[in-house]
């Protein structure tokens, strides 16, 4: 018979208080295989610690994957810092921030893994593709300038475009071959989650102006279809415009909205026809009852 051990102790006098709390009619222990139980488990608890120590080590290797081999240069001034990479493209780096070169940049691909605030401007190159690792976090863009950037918090990243097409996506964690992303364009920018890892689709704070030769006039309305007066705003700023209500096509607006940024003007139009409006994504939806 073989002699119980501290753990067998242990498991008896556990299963015979389980028993007496389920009110459950106690069996006979001395029956129980305890060198049996124990071994299972002792396997049960090191398939479990294996489990998480693999599931620990392939998230480290996800979320740290940065190479040790590149040029890096980190800014320690309180202003902008300009860098040009080997391709002619131009980095502003901000405040504390570091951006780490790939040691085969421009081979295959044009790879920069960053950390903190940057803004890019990149030389158009459709057969080397640009890429820049922050976090988890892959923007792809072959020729455009944009922004990236934490502006609440470490667990968030926001990148929003000046000029081009960018598209934003992180790995799926089960599948290389499958990406969670979006594309976005000028005025538009893209907030991913570091926790939830999710990305959604919004506005930037102050959209520009994207065409050029904008005239005065452009902004300046006598008695002119609010219709009109949107899908001209759409064209200058590259934003879609909706009217839920087709009703709001029949009213008209009177005003001088230069001076004023997007969504002032916005403002002033939903004002004086009874209506307003609300971002949803990358589009802004008008609403109200329309005109007669």
């Amino acid at each position: 018979m073989l002699k119980k051990g501290p753990l067998e102790k242990l498991i008896i006098i556990g299963l015979d208080r389980i028993w007496k709390l389920l009110d459950v009619e106690k069996r006979p222990i001395r029956k129980i295989n305890y060198y049996w139980l124990t071994a299972g488990i002792a396997a049960s608890l090191l398939l479990t610690v294996s489990f998480f120590m693999l599931w620990e080590l392939n998230r480290k290797v996800e979320f740290s994957a940065i190479p040790t081999h590149g040029v890096e240069t980190k800014n320690n001034a309180n202003s902008l810092q300009k860098i040009t990479l080997p391709d002619g493209s131009h980095v502003l780096l901000g405040k504390n921030a570091h951006i780490l070169v790939d040691e085969n940049f421009g081979v295959k691909s044009r790879t920069v893994y960053l950390t903190g605030e940057a803004f890019f401007t990149v030389t158009k190159n459709e057969k080397i593709p640009f890429f820049v690792h922050v976090d988890n976090l892959i923007t792809e863009v072959i020729g455009t300038s944009f922004k990236i950037s934490k502006p609440t918090s470490d667990k968030m990243i926001e990148v929003s475009v000046k000029t081009g097409k960018v598209s934003v996506y992180t790995r799926d964690q089960n599948s290389i071959k499958k990406s969670n992303g979006v594309i976005i364009t000028p005025n538009q920018k893209a907030v991913f989650n570091i926790m939830s890892r999710t990305i959604n689709e919004s506005i930037v704070d102050l959209p520009q102006v994207i065409v050029q030769n904008v005239k005065k006039s452009d902004f300046e309305f006598d008695d002119v279809n609010v219709n009109e007066i949107f899908k001209k705003m759409q064209e200058i700023y590259g934003i879609e415009i909706i009217q839920v209500n087709s009703n709001i096509n029949r009213c008209v607006f009177t005003g001088d909205l230069n001076g004023l940024d997007m969504f002032r003007k916005l403002d002033f139009i939903c004002s004086s026809i009874n209506a307003t409006y609300e971002v949803r994504g990358s589009s802004i939806f008008i609403n109200g009852e329309g005109c007669k």
